[in-house]
Parts: structure tokens; C-alpha cells; sequence
């Protein structure tokens, strides 16, 4: 790959786990192409082989709204079931997710299936969408997801990119470490980390630096270009040698931002939990990579140095609750700090992949004082 120009594969970690993972192995399924393409009676079929339908089937299907994401194609459907039909398992709303059909959208919508291919065998507790079924075709290269609509007891913020009141921030936090102490040190044996592939895919990074930061031009001052520099040159040995103990390593989602959690409508209720969406981006890695994404990239100093540190305290006491032990408070916050310093390369990957600049810029201004903020050169030379 000569050229990095999908969020997807311009992480290393992500990179590698693409190629140790082309031996997934999906049972040949029916796959929906497209939503014209799904009728009463195959909905009908798909739900009985995956046991949510004894008797009974689906009698209409009502296409209430259709959205076009970055990498697929979102339908939300209303489901009409005859009498006999066990209502109490599967919910009448449901959504389907079909990817695009370019490649990235294609292997985009394989992570995601393979993502709920794994939390269906494994934990149907985790606080993220029930899933009815996924399904991939090795062949074709195509992918479904079908989850259950949350849309009658959560809500998405609507307010981007206004920063989230405390509360949403919490019922957030507390999500996401609950799957990331699930999945802690867990990481299986499909997961073998080439130091080779690894530091290739960091120097194709740093060629996109160079051409970015030539785009960026003036308007970027020496003393941040020089920062960049140093921040590529030296960060990789730093993540490399973090990961490659595969110690107190996790499943990041890659993309957690406050705005792909749904929220419980009744915010108040502490039994309610927010859920996690979105899984196209989900790779090995060391858990703060999630929280630097979602506090240390989204959000001007004001809001974050006065939520920062009592957030990710809430997330590492969860952590601790969980069960995740040999972890200290101190090895939590170096991660974070690490993490941080990596939150440097995305606007640069975001202005490569032609993102609106109304994205990366604001992403480059905040990474860098976030950076600065944290004494994270410290980090870095040491």
C-alpha cells in the first residue's frame, strides 16, 4: 500500500490486525445487498436460524427513514409480526446497516460484523445494540448488521459539537469501561504484532505529514511544524514498545466520541446505560487511546481541564470494579498522556483524506493544546 487514505488503515495497530484477521472465518450466510432487497419472508428466515422467532413470522416490513453514513447505509424499519409471534424477544423497530460498495466501505462493514460476530458469542451483556444477526460474504465482500432501534428509551446529543452536560460524560465513561475491562488482556492469538509491519505503516504516516504540513503552509508556526516532527520521529518507538508487551491491553472502538453513545432518555436513572454504536474501527490497543479520542481531541482547554481528570478517575475506579488489577492509577494516566500524543496524527490523516477542514482544524488546534497542556514533550524525550 503506497498510500494511506482511510481512518481505517492509517493506524498501525489497525493495519496489522487487517492482515492477521483475513483468516476470519464467517459461516456462508445470506447477505442483504441492499434494503429493497429484504422482504417479509427472508427477514423471516434470518430471525428463525438465529432462534429469535419459534413460530409466527414478520407479515410487512415499513421503511420509516433511511440515513447515508460516512461508510454505510443506515435503515430504520418497523417490523409487523403475526399473532403467534413471540413479542417479548425481538423488538418491532430494528436497524439495518448495509455498507457501501467501495472497498473501505466494504471493509469497514466487515469490521463491524466481525465486531458483533464476537460480542454475540462471547458477552450479550455489554452495553452496546442487541444484535439479531450479521452476516459476510468472503466472496462478494458484502456485509449486514441487524440491531435492535434504541430510539424508545435513548437518544443521540444532538448538539454537536456542543461538549456534553457532566452527567452524559459519566453514563458514557462508564460504558466504555465496562467493554474495554471485559475485553481486558483478553486479546486472542489472531492478534501477533509485526514490528516490521508496524513501523512501515508509521513512516507512510510521516510522508503524510510532511505533505500535509506543506498544504498547511504558513499558516502553521515553525515551533508547532517542529513539534509535529518531533512527535513522528519519536512516537512510534514509544507506542511500540507500550504494546508490544501486550500487557494491560484491550478493544479500543477507534472512533468513541460522545456523539456515537446513545443516551437513556432518563438520564437520572443510574440503572439506565448509554451504548456504544459504530464499530467500524475497533483494533487491539491500549484502552486510553478511547478517552484521549473523546476529552483530550474533542474539547477546548476550559471544558477539559475542568472535567478531565475527574472523568478518567471515574473510568479507571469502573475499570477497578471490574475486575482489572494490576493496573495503577499512575500507568493509567502515563497512558493517557501517551494516547495523547498520538491524537496528533489524526487531523493530519483527516486533512490527507480530504475531511472538511471545519473537522481536522479545530481536531489540529485542540490535539496540539491538549499536548501542550500535559507537559506531553516530557513523555515524549523520556
Amino acid at each position: 500500500m503506497k498510500k494511506l487514505n482511510d481512518k481505517l488503515v492509517q493506524d498501525p495497530l489497525f493495519k496489522i490486525w487487517e492482515k492477521a484477521s483475513s483468516t476470519w472465518n464467517f459461516a456462508k450466510k445470506e447477505v442483504i445487498p441492499n434494503i429493497e432487497e429484504l422482504t417479509p419472508e427472508g427477514l423471516t428466515r434470518i430471525l428463525k436460524k438465529k432462534g429469535y422467532i419459534n413460530k409466527g413470522k414478520v407479515l410487512k416490513i415499513i421503511k420509516r427513514e433511511s440515513r447515508e453514513g460516512f461508510h454505510s447505509n443506515v435503515h430504520f424499519l418497523e417490523l409487523y409480526f403475526s399473532n403467534d409471534i413471540q413479542k417479548e424477544v425481538i423488538s418491532s423497530e430494528i436497524v439495518v446497516k448495509i455498507p457501501k460498495t467501495d472497498d473501505l466501505s466494504k471493509l469497514a462493514g466487515k469490521y463491524e460484523a466481525r465486531f458483533f460476530k464476537v460480542v454475540t458469542e462471547k458477552n450479550k451483556e455489554l452495553p452496546v445494540p442487541t444484535c439479531y444477526d450479521v452476516a459476510f460474504s468472503k466472496e462478494t465482500g458484502y456485509s449486514h448488521v441487524i440491531l435492535e432501534n434504541l430510539s424508545k428509551t435513548h437518544e443521540e446529543l444532538s448538539d454537536l459539537p456542543v461538549p456534553p452536560l457532566k452527567k452524559h460524560c459519566e453514563r458514557a465513561i462508564e460504558s466504555l469501561a465496562k467493554i474495554h475491562a471485559f475485553w481486558w488482556d483478553r486479546v486472542d492469538d489472531d492478534y501477533r504484532i509485526n514490528k516490521k509491519a508496524f513501523f512501515e505503516v508509521y513512516e507512510i504516516n510521516e510522508q503524510i505529514m510532511h505533505n500535509v504540513l506543506n498544504f498547511i503552509g504558513e499558516r502553521m508556526s515553525n515551533t508547532r511544524r517542529n513539534l509535529y516532527k518531533k512527535v513522528y520521529s519519536l512516537y512510534p518507538q514509544l507506542h511500540w514498545k507500550r504494546i508490544s508487551t501486550k500487557k494491560n491491553l484491550t478493544l479500543v472502538h477507534g472512533d468513541a466520541g460522545f456523539w456515537n453513545f446513545f443516551y437513556p432518555k432518563n438520564i437520572e436513572n443510574e440503572k439506565e446505560k448509554a451504548y456504544l454504536i459504530d464499530w467500524q474501527s475497533w483494533r487491539p490497543d491500549f484502552g486510553m487511546h478511547d478517552l484521549a479520542y473523546m476529552i483530550g481531541l474533542e474539547w477546548y482547554p476550559e471544558r477539559r481541564l475542568l472535567m478531565e481528570k475527574i472523568l478518567i478517575e471515574h473510568y479507571y475506579n469502573v475499570l477497578v470494579e471490574q475486575g482489572v488489577k494490576n493496573f495503577s492509577w499512575d500507568e493509567c494516566w502515563y497512558d493517557y498522556k501517551l494516547a495523547a500524543i498520538r491524537n496528533l496524527y489524526i487531523p493530519i490523516n483527516q486533512c490527507d483524506m480530504k475531511i472538511s477542514a471545519l473537522w481536522w482544524w479545530p481536531h489540529l488546534e485542540r490535539a496540539c493544546l491538549t499536548f501542550e497542556d500535559l507537559n506531553c514533550m516530557e513523555v515524549l524525550e523520556n
